[in-house]
């Protein structure tokens, strides 16, 4: 009898088994750790409530940002609804007056470009307009008059030389044949002046190389820059001195 309650009293005194004791860690752990979140939780709602309100502020000027700068992009680079426009018009001037091998329109970055044969437009070696041309400038101005749009008219010739007293050099023809297309379309069409420039580049911007009579002719042009800027990226009739040189 004193054997058994010595054994029972044994028992008694032993501790718990260590599954109890991981088992109770545990769950003491997964308690605290849950606390935490709730309290991190409360406690960030309104940071998260300013910070999603941030993203949105942000998300929305890019939206806006990126649908503004698609629209310049349509405006500029690939011109809008009045590239599309001034374009065809240009085009069925050209086609009217049988020119499509002496005329071309295309679009560039900005706008416009058309390309003339400075041989339908000036005598060889001069800057003064044919007459047959005026009709053709005319309708060209009307086009742009309506629009109010700018206009960059660009001189080349051709590599001959020329050295005259009225053009002692490529650099003067040029010019003076740009000149007087801007002249023309101020003094008789009534253009702003303000919108209209003028410039000359002599021989050394040539469409194609060599000085076969061909290679020639299509490097003696005029070209006319149109687009709807508020303000030109031209100077001006620009003049320039260089070696002597006629086209």
């Amino acid at each position: 009898m004193r054997a058994a309650y010595r054994n029972h009293h044994e028992r008694a005194d032993q501790p718990a088994n260590d599954w109890q004791i991981t088992y109770t860690s545990l769950a003491m752990i997964l308690v605290v750790v849950f606390v935490m979140l709730v309290s991190y939780s409360v406690l960030d709602k309104g940071k998260m409530g300013k910070l999603k309100e941030v993203v949105r502020q942000k998300a929305s000027v890019g939206l806006i940002k990126d649908h503004s700068q698609k629209n310049d992009e349509l405006k500029g680079m690939e011109g809008g609804e009045w590239v599309t426009q001034t374009l065809g018009s240009l085009r069925n001037i050209r086609d009217s007056f049988g020119m499509q091998k002496d005329f071309t329109v295309q679009r560039y970055k900005k706008g416009l470009r058309l390309k003339f044969n400075s041989d339908i437009l000036y005598p060889s070696g001069s800057a003064e307009i044919k007459a047959a041309i005026y009709p053709v400038l005319d309708e060209i101005s009307n086009v742009v008059a309506t629009q109010n749009l700018n206009l960059r008219v660009a001189g080349h010739t051709d590599d001959v030389p020329i050295s005259t007293e009225e053009f002692p050099s490529n650099w003067e023809l040029s010019t003076k044949r740009a000149t007087n297309i801007v002249r023309y379309f101020i003094e008789k069409k009534g253009l702003p002046p303000g919108r209209l420039f003028a410039e000359g580049f002599a021989q050394y911007q040539p469409l194609v190389p060599g000085s076969d009579a061909e290679s020639r002719k299509q490097n003696r042009r005029i070209e006319i820059y149109i687009d709807s800027s508020q303000s030109g990226d031209s100077t001006g009739a620009a003049l320039h001195h260089g070696k002597k040189d006629k086209g």
